[in-house]
């Protein structure tokens, strides 16, 4: 089995054996795998919504038990409550609210 083999038989078991977070590989500038991640499906349940390793078991540790999340999901942002900061104060939404 090569090693491309090996990491496509690790995420099907890591997708599987943890449903809330999809796992994949992050590549190098050179597109070759690198480290890896999982993403939360549920990004707003109080746990990172982002998990990184440098190896398959480092991953798997914080999947066991992942940290708590910070902050809020952008996903929970309304318009208008928080635009893109440009020139006087005003984002693509508006300015904000004082």
């Amino acid at each position: 089995m090569d090693h491309r083999d090996a990491d496509e038989e690790t995420l099907a078991r890591l997708n599987r054996d943890y449903p809330g977070y999809r796992t994949w590989r992050s590549l190098d500038r050179r597109g070759r795998p690198s480290g890896w991640v999982a993403t939360s499906r549920a990004p707003d349940n109080g746990d990172a919504p982002t998990l990184h390793g440098s190896t398959a078991p480092e991953l798997e540790e914080q999947l066991r038990r992942p940290p708590p999340g910070y902050g809020r999901s952008l996903a929970r942002l309304k318009t208008g409550e928080q635009g893109v900061a440009g020139a006087g104060g005003e984002g693509r939404s508006g300015p904000h609210p004082e």
